[in-house]
């Protein structure tokens, strides 16, 4: 597996620090609207997710080896899932990823995974779901992984790419199979609603037809898509299963779908999918966004009339960004109640729930029902090429080669 490209720039955050989730340090508690990391400033940057409180950076250093950066919150609650010692509110390196040669990076709500260039995956934190413990479920969760270790039960697997979702994983194989274990589904139709748990990696047998290869995938809260492709044909198309009290599946309906199914009237030419807690989103190769699930907080970024204003959308929407002229979406991001997208010329647009400065709007305004464009001088004067969110944060990355000067 090659190393991942890197591209020199700087990481811009915005949104509520109070759990270490800027990475600005003890003075920085939250930053209205999107500025830079200090220490994360003309980085050779491969990749990062975030999600909930926490970030994971992948960068190159100057040996042109790749490093692990993590921050964000690591106490008790978040099952220490930073994976090294120091303090949370400031990047550092996890050292025990060094000389691993990582080529991914994953994080989920109490978990974070690796995955090494010859297709192990190493694993730290704890599938920490207390609150969901229900009657039929009589073991207790696992104790805390305080630092990376491989994980032996995906030893003999040859992973070509993982993802995580608030308290589960997904990989997909070399040979285009997909797995995924942890607390994978959530049964709406019961009071405690019960989480069902996958100890072990299960392969997710892939939708009807000849779909036989997975391609990529994506993880919600207790929901999960996947691109899969035709063997014969090449065509592909989404498919999703798991929790859908939302809508979150797409499939018109609310109920929880136990195997992947083909989420219908969806352009097949997807480029990116992303999920948010309870809701989901795709981008096309020919730049259309399209949006659905949970939008009690404009999270879909879909304008609604009065009488349906901020109910549940139950099939893919196209989203409509105002002003875009020429330029056009080249990445999209969901957060936990919000949405992120960048543009070709380095724009970014923000909606969703603000209440805590995740949309760097620097707006009194909660909610934030359409894409809105990011206009801090700060966004005048970085170009951003990527965007990234936890659920009361989100990050953007600048390519220095799209950045002028000071």
């Amino acid at each position: 597996m090659p190393k991942p490209e890197a591209v020199t720039g700087t990481v811009l955050v915005c949104g509520d620090g109070s759990m270490g989730q800027l990475g600005c340090g003890d003075d920085v508690d939250e930053k209205k609207v999107p500025g830079p990391i200090p220490t994360l400033k003309d980085i050779d940057f491969c990749s990062m997710e975030s999600a909930y409180l926490q970030t994971a950076l992948l960068v190159r250093n100057k040996e042109g080896e790749s490093e692990v950066i993590t921050w964000g919150c690591n106490d008790d609650t978040a099952a220490h899932i930073l994976g090294r010692d120091g303090p949370e509110n400031v990047p550092l390196h996890v050292e025990g990823l060094s000389k691993k040669n990582i080529v991914q990076i994953a994080v989920g709500q109490y978990h974070m995974a690796a995955l090494d260039n010859k297709g192990r995956l190493y694993f730290w934190g704890n599938y920490k779901v207390d609150e969901f413990i229900g009657p039929t479920i009589h073991e207790e969760p696992t104790e805390s992984i305080m630092y990376p270790k491989l994980h032996r039960d995906v030893f003999d697997y040859k992973v070509a790419a993982v993802a995580s979702g608030g308290n589960h994983t997904c990989f997909i194989t070399e040979n285009g199979n997909l797995y995924e274990f942890g607390w994978t589904r959530r049964d709406e139709n019961l009071p405690q609603k019960i989480l069902r748990k996958n100890l072990l990696p299960k392969r997710v047998e892939p939708p009807k037809g000849h779909y036989t290869k997975a391609v990529k995938m994506a993880a919600g809260h207790v929901h999960t898509m996947g691109l899969f492709e035709d063997e014969y044909s090449g065509e592909r198309v989404v498919a999703s299963w798991g929790s859908n009290l939302h809508g979150q599946l797409g499939l018109g309906h609310t109920n929880t779908v136990e195997e992947p199914t083909i989420i219908p009237n969806l352009p097949k030419n997807i480029a990116k999918m992303t999920c948010g807690d309870f809701h989901s989103m795709v981008l096309t190769e020919d730049h259309k966004v399209y949006a659905w699930g949970r939008n009690s907080y404009g999270q879909c970024g879909v304008s609604q009339p009065a009488d349906a204003k901020n109910k549940d959308i139950l099939v893919p929407t196209e989203v409509i960004f105002p002003n875009l002229g020429t330029d056009y979406i080249i990445d999209i991001e969901g957060g936990g109640n919000h949405g992120l997208a960048t543009t070709f010329e380095g724009k970014a647009y923000a909606w969703g729930f603000g209440t805590e400065n995740q949309l760097g709007l620097n707006s009194d305004d909660d909610i934030v029902p359409v894409p809105t464009l990011l206009k801090s001088n700060a966004m005048q004067r970085f170009k951003v090429s990527h965007a990234f969110a936890g659920s009361s944060h989100s990050l953007f990355f600048a390519p220095k080669v799209n950045t002028p000067a000071p």
